[in-house]
């Protein structure tokens, strides 16, 4: 009988566990979904005052799909010179721990050097993903839209370091590019919008 109950003890520990950890992955996807709808909620709040008609997003929105499949590209070569990375990594990590060595100058330069490639690359990326969707806003908006755009958002709400009054144009609209237009969520922003008008 004892043996039961502690075989049954021991399986309820194991299962209320599990049921702990599932709840914990359950509770950050649900959280991670209620954050996507707030950040669309926000990117809608910038899109929507531009009036976009259906032509304008059958335009805008391969620009928008190439430029997300360049950064998926941009996101698999820093994994794979991440991934060259983690040897030394896992040697100074192992000494650090088991002998108190510091770890060797040598591999904090080659961590800094990658490190520094990829911000390098990964700028380069953004300025021409932003080049490629602002090729397509100055041929395709009107000028109300544009005067619209450009004074959607307050850059140095998102960088104190940005200074409004020193911004032309085309760096407000680069900047609305960069934030709204290229994030993550607003392809399908756009897609959703660009069905709404077809029913319409």
């Amino acid at each position: 009988m004892t043996t039961k109950i502690l075989l049954c003890l021991l399986v309820t520990l194991t299962v209320g566990s599990m049921l702990t950890a599932q709840a914990g992955i359950d509770r950050t996807k649900r959280a991670e979904e209620i954050q996507a709808k707030a950040r669309k909620m926000d990117l809608l709040n910038q899109i929507l005052p531009l009036l976009l008609t259906r032509e304008q997003l059958d335009k805008l929105l391969p620009a928008v799909e190439k430029a997300r499949q360049t950064a998926r590209k941009t996101q698999i070569a820093e994994y794979d010179e991440l991934l060259k990375l983690e040897p030394a990594l896992d040697k100074s990590l192992k000494e650090a721990y088991d002998e108190g060595k510091v770890p060797a100058q040598e591999t904090l330069a080659s961590v800094s050097k990658t490190y520094k490639t990829l911000d390098l690359a990964r700028n380069i990326i953004i300025n021409q993903n932003i080049d490629l969707v602002q090729e397509v806003l100055e041929k395709e908006l009107t000028a109300g839209q544009k005067k619209s755009l450009v004074g959607a958002l307050r850059p140095q709400l998102y960088d104190p370091s940005f200074d409004p009054a020193k911004m032309t144009d085309e760096k407000r609209m680069r900047f609305f590019i960069d934030v709204v237009l290229l994030d993550y969520h607003s392809y399908d922003v756009l897609v959703e919008l660009q069905k709404r008008l077809l029913k319409k």
